[in-house]
């Protein structure tokens, strides 16, 4: 099924009612900023783990496409550079 703007409502405010989840991640903690792999892997988990549960929501490319990232660039070959920020 294809993603509505009220189905992707449901998925965040389900993650922002989570009492023990600290989402994004770069401003929950010092250990992670906004060019950190690591912080980003944590936040793409933390909406997938949320987003795949809904019923509307079965599709990669979709959730790929809609993911709430600001900014993100990745170089040829799909590596990481240092430089790149993002914001979710």
């Amino acid at each position: 099924m294809v993603a509505t703007w009220e189905s992707q409502r449901t998925v965040f405010r389900r993650i922002a009612q989570q009492p023990y989840v600290q989402w994004p991640v770069y401003d929950s903690t010092p250990l992670y900023d906004q060019t950190s792999l690591a912080g980003l892997e944590s936040d793409i988990q933390i909406v997938s783990e949320v987003w795949f549960t809904h019923h509307e929501h079965d599709s990669l490319e979709q959730f790929i496409c809609t993911l709430p990232i600001a900014y993100f660039r990745f170089e040829a070959h799909d590596r990481y550079t240092e430089s790149t920020r993002y914001e979710m």
